[in-house]
């Protein structure tokens, strides 16, 4: 009994000391990208930037090269032009890229183009970390319906290939091992928004009015697709002036030439704000530029000094 004990023994020692297999891979995390609530009708560009965070453990090489694809969430655009969906199925257009220059756009293993972002780790114990940071961009000048964008990259949309290394790296390519999946959200919010921009009214040199004079001007109005918008004109700057009654002021004096704004080219419907019998123009944003002429008219009979006669009325746009 004694000797059969202590084969037992023995046998259990020897099982202690078979050696276990690397279990290698890579895991990945991140923050959603946020880039916030902005106009869509503004030239400028809204950029953000984060970090996707890699850790890996398993590995008896002493570096491992982790490759981090982002697919294509559904039908969202081509890894290189990529879209938000939004409401009534509007889109909206924005990047991923690599370099803070937006040059190099983060697309996948599966892209010809080869823009799959990667790290080379090193390992200490067989485990390291990594971070690769992103840089995303919505481009200005949409002008898409105002709303809430959003896509999300699920696990099936990103991807992490490895393979560990002690020299050369490997290139990212299909035929490395898949390893970690995550997921995160892309969101956005697009306000109403219009821009609006005049040109000035020139009624040029004139002598001794004894005729109307006529001349026109132009308001820009720039509005998110579906954004209602009324654009109206106050009295301007002329003393007693008002928004059915205009004065021209000369410089220097307080000689005044009486003059109207009208949004016809009849002249029968003064532009102004509303009040005192005047009337506004609207319009329905197309999130392009919409032109509104400004037809004016010097009123006769006039008998002033000469000289240059100014007034300055400001243009509003109400959304």
């Amino acid at each position: 009994m004694t000797l059969i004990l202590r084969g037992a023994l023995l046998w259990l020692a020897c099982l202690m000391f078979v050696p276990q297999a690397f279990a290698q891979s890579c895991s990945g995390s991140g923050a959603d990208v946020n880039f916030g609530t902005f106009s869509s009708v503004n030239p400028a560009d809204v950029t953000v930037s984060g970090n996707i965070n890699i850790s890996c453990s398993g590995f008896a090489t002493p570096y491992v090269r982790a490759c981090l694809s982002l697919g294509l969430p559904g039908n969202s655009g081509t890894w290189s032009n990529r879209t938000l969906p939004g409401p009534s199925g509007a889109t909206l257009a924005w990047g991923i890229y690599q370099d803070p220059a937006f040059t190099k756009p983060w697309t996948s293993i599966y892209d010809q183009s080869a823009y799959t972002n990667y790290a080379d780790i090193p390992l200490s114990g067989g485990a390291g970390n990594a971070v690769l940071t992103y840089y995303a961009k919505v481009p200005g000048n949409q002008g898409v319906v105002a709303g809430s964008y959003s896509v999300i990259f699920g696990n099936s949309d990103t991807l992490i290939s490895i393979a560990g290394f002690s020299s050369n790296p490997p290139a990212c390519t299909t035929a490395l091992t898949t390893s970690g999946r995550f997921s995160f959200t892309v969101a956005a919010t697009v306000s109403r928004d219009c821009l609006v921009s005049a040109t000035n009214i020139d009624f040029g040199q004139v002598g001794t009015i004894t005729t109307a004079v006529n001349s026109t001007g132009v308001i820009t109005a720039t509005c998110n697709k579906g954004t209602p918008y009324t654009l109206s004109l106050d009295a301007g700057q002329g003393a007693g002036a008002s928004v059915n009654a205009r004065k021209l002021t000369r410089t220097g004096g307080t000689d005044i030439l009486s003059y109207a704004l009208y949004s016809s080219a009849a002249r029968t419907n003064i532009w102004g704000d509303g009040n005192g019998g005047t009337s506004t123009v609207g319009g329905t944003g197309t999130g392009a530029a919409q032109t509104n002429t400004i037809y004016a008219t010097l009123l006769a009979p006039a008998s002033v000094p000469p000289g240059v006669y100014v007034d300055t009325v400001v243009a509003t746009v109400t959304y």
